[in-house]
C-alpha cells in the first residue's frame, strides 16, 4: 500500500498545475495563428544598367498573419557575379511588422541581360521557399549620333 501511496502522490505533483517544471511555452505546437510572409515587390528588375555602376533596390518583407514569422535566411542562389544582397541573421516579424532590404545589381563587361535569383526562407507554409525573380539590363548602347539624327 505504501508504494501505491508514493505512486499517486508523485503522480499528483508532477502532472498539471503550476508545478515548477517547464510547460514548454515556446514550442510552436502550442502557438495559435501562423506568420504569413508579404514580399513586395515580386521581382526586381533593373533597368539601364552602366558598366561598372552598382544600382540597388529595395524588397520588403511584412508579416500579414496572426502570430510571429521567422525569416530563416536570404541569399542570391543564382546570378551570384551580378546580384547580392547583405546576409541577414534568423530574425521574427510580429504581425503587421515589416523589414526593408535592398538587392544591388552590378554589371561589368561584356554588358548583357542577366538574371538571378533571390532566396528567402520563412516560416509561412506557403513562403517556405519563396525564389524572387531578378533581372539586370545594361544601358541601350549609344548609336554615336546627336539627337538630331546625324
Amino acid at each position: 500500500m505504501r508504494t501505491f501511496g508514493w505512486t499517486v502522490l508523485f503522480a499528483a505533483a508532477c502532472g498539471g498545475g503550476d508545478n515548477g517544471f517547464s510547460s514548454n511555452d515556446n514550442d510552436p505546437a502550442n502557438e495559435e495563428g501562423t506568420g504569413v510572409a508579404e514580399i513586395y515587390p515580386s521581382d526586381l528588375l533593373f533597368d539601364g544598367c552602366e558598366p561598372d555602376i552598382s544600382y540597388s533596390l529595395p524588397f520588403k518583407i511584412t508579416n500579414v498573419g496572426d502570430n510571429t514569422l521567422t525569416v530563416y535566411e536570404i541569399s542570391v542562389l543564382e546570378g551570384t557575379s551580378v546580384f547580392y544582397v547583405e546576409a541577414v541573421d534568423e530574425f521574427g516579424l510580429e504581425p503587421k511588422d515589416e523589414r526593408e532590404f535592398n538587392v544591388v545589381a552590378t554589371l561589368t563587361a561584356p554588358m548583357k541581360p542577366t538574371d538571378g535569383t533571390l532566396r528567402i526562407k520563412t516560416s509561412d507554409a506557403k513562403a517556405v521557399d519563396y525564389r524572387m525573380p531578378l533581372h539586370a539590363e545594361p544601358a541601350p548602347k549609344d548609336s554615336g549620333t546627336d539627337d538630331s539624327g546625324k
